[in-house]
């Protein structure tokens, strides 16, 4: 334990914010409004209780991005995750790096950018996945 960390420069930074209600109203990210995102690629859980949703991503900026849902509860951290369920976006990460293997994909990188300053334009937890080719090949 090291208590006077919460002191240093910058300890407030990482705290979580509480969701408004109008992000609670309107993420297309929640359970019930699947239709508000394209098509799913992958799931993890049957369609009436998903855990992890993969969908492609509306505005990659690589050669092939997708999103991966982490939760169909609304939480905006992957710290916030439950480890059932950090679980499953890890089934979900192994299940389309194979997927994308079978197509041709070279490499795939998973990463997470949380909050606005990151680059995140949705608070609900999610991560993305960048398919890319090798050029050597």
């Amino acid at each position: 334990m090291a208590p006077n960390r919460r002191r240093r420069p910058g300890a407030a930074a990482g705290l979580i914010e509480e969701a408004t209600e109008a992000e609670l109203a309107e993420c297309p990210f929640c359970a019930g409004r699947e239709d508000r995102t394209p098509p799913e690629s992958f799931r993890v859980g049957d369609v009436a209780a998903w855990t992890v949703r993969v969908v492609p991503n509306l505005y990659p900026a690589f050669e092939r991005q997708e999103v991966v849902v982490h939760s169909p509860r609304h939480v905006r951290s992957f710290a916030e995750l439950r480890d059932d369920e950090v679980a499953a976006v890890a089934e979900a990460w192994q299940a389309r790096r194979d997927a994308a293997r079978g197509e041709g994909f070279d490499y795939v990188h998973a990463l997470i950018n949380e909050g606005a300053a990151a680059g995140s334009s949705l608070p609900h937890s999610h991560s993305q996945l960048v398919l890319l080719h090798d050029p050597q090949k």
